[in-house]
């Protein structure tokens, strides 16, 4: 990597930790111009849009993941170009591929049974917060026990999510009583991760008690179909969830196969 590359992307991701980013997100993102960097056989200040176009290009990634890089190349090239670093933005004019819509994918009842029953209680607490809390892997990771608080119908968990948002979710009693086994005073889950497990590691432990083909966001897909299976309110979700838009939680949300065949049945 060019030397110019790497004194860039440390200051872009300071200013990303300074924007408020997560540390998950600011690490992913830092990782994505560093394989950049490693990819294209120039300084900073000669990268241009064909030569991204041909890195990218010769990538064999699922749309999803070209649209991530190319979020993460946008803002560290525009960050780059207001510091002077750059002449002219390469990214400018770049398409984006189309968004693919995937059905949500909810862990079923038999593979959250088989989990809970051979995990040990630390990746138990893990599943639970997941399935009957609707947490991300990272949330899960950054819970301190302050932030379990009692509220007047009972207790209560201060949820940082992405972008450093806040949410309150209640706690179930049963959920509250697998993190008190725990006997953590701190963090709930302690690692090398500023005190933490980092949620790649948290990710990795709930998918080896999970059967084969399910992964710790299918706990929380399965999460908001059982609550909207018994609300049928999108907007409740979507505050669970802490989404900024309930067009994000209806990804997350499968129809009970009932339902829809009783409304075709009628139609």
């Amino acid at each position: 990597m060019f030397p110019g590359w790497s004194r860039a992307i440390d200051g872009w991701t300071g200013w990303l930790r300074l924007a408020g980013r997560s540390e998950e997100s600011v690490a992913l993102r830092r990782h994505q111009l560093r394989r950049l960097a490693r990819g294209l056989t120039c300084e900073l200040g000669d990268a241009t849009s064909a030569a991204l176009l041909e890195w990218l290009g010769g990538r064999v990634w699922a749309p999803e993941t070209v649209r991530s890089h190319l979020s993460a190349f946008r803002s560290f090239f525009k960050w780059a170009n207001s510091q002077g670093l750059l002449v002219k933005d390469p990214t400018e004019g770049l398409p984006s591929p189309r968004r693919v819509a995937h059905l949500p994918r909810p862990a079923s009842e038999e593979a959250v049974a088989e989990a809970m029953r051979v995990a040990d209680g630390r990746v138990r607490t893990m599943v639970a917060l997941g399935v009957f809390q609707g947490l991300r892997r990272g949330e899960i990771a950054r819970l301190h026990m302050r932030d379990i608080v009692l509220g007047p119908s009972g207790p209560l968990l201060i949820v940082r999510g992405k972008g450093g948002r806040e949410r309150v979710v209640p706690l179930r009693r049963d959920v509250a009583a697998l993190i008190r086994v725990q006997g953590q005073r701190d963090w709930l889950f302690p690692g090398q991760d500023e005190g933490h497990l980092s949620p790649a590691w948290v990710g990795r432990l709930v998918r080896r008690a999970l059967p084969d083909g399910w992964a710790t966001h299918s706990l929380r897909h399965a999460f908001a179909t059982k609550v909207y299976g018994s609300t049928h309110d999108l907007l409740t979700v979507q505050a669970l969830l802490g989404h900024a838009s309930p067009n994000t939680t209806q990804g997350y949300v499968l129809g009970s196969a009932d339902a829809l065949r009783a409304a075709v049945e009628s139609a």
